[in-house]
C-alpha cells in the first residue's frame, strides 16, 4: 500500500559539509530544507527519526564508500554510549569529518579511518578529544 501523508517523516536537510578529506568549519548548521521518508523504511533502518538529519558529503576521502556530494542521513541518537564501529560524523576541533570509526574493544580508543588510502587515518585517539555528532545511517548519491 503507498504510504500516506501520516507515515511519513520529514527530515531536516542542513547546509552543512561533513568533510570527507581535509575538514570543512562547522560553524553553521543552517536549514536547507527537508526530505520526507516513509517512517517503515526509517524502521528497518534501525534509526531514530526525530534525531535524523541530512547533510552533503564533502571531498573524497571516503570513496569508494562515499563520494563527494553524496547525500548522507546521519543519526544523531547514535552516539554517546551507543557508539560502535562504524561511519560516524565526528567533530575534531572546529571541523566536521565523516570517517569510519573503529573502538578498540581494550581501550575503547578510537581509529578514524579514511577508506580512499590516499589520505591519513588516525589511530589510538583519545574519544574525549573527538565530538561523536552521529552515525551515517544512508548515503545516496545523483547518478549520470
Amino acid at each position: 500500500a503507498p504510504a500516506s501523508a501520516s507515515d511519513m517523516v520529514r527530515i531536516k536537510r542542513l547546509a552543512v559539509a561533513a568533510s570527507a578529506g581535509p575538514g570543512s568549519l562547522a560553524d553553521r548548521e543552517d536549514r536547507a530544507g527537508s526530505f520526507a521518508v516513509d517512517r517503515r523504511w526509517l524502521r528497518r533502518l534501525g534509526a531514530s527519526p526525530d534525531r535524523l538529519t541530512m547533510i552533503q558529503v564533502q571531498g573524497d576521502s571516503m570513496v569508494p564508500t562515499l563520494s563527494d556530494g553524496d547525500d548522507i542521513l546521519v543519526d544523531q541518537g547514535d552516539s554517546g554510549e551507543r557508539v560502535r564501529d562504524g561511519i560516524y560524523v565526528l567533530g575534531i576541533d572546529d571541523e566536521v569529518y565523516v570517517k569510519r570509526l573503529s573502538i578498540d574493544p581494550f581501550t575503547r580508543r578510537y581509529s578514524i579511518i579514511s577508506d580512499n588510502r590516499d589520505y591519513p587515518s588516525w589511530s589510538d585517539r583519545d574519544p574525549a578529544m573527538v565530538r561523536v555528532i552521529g552515525r551515517v545511517v544512508w548515503a545516496g548519491r545523483r547518478l549520470g
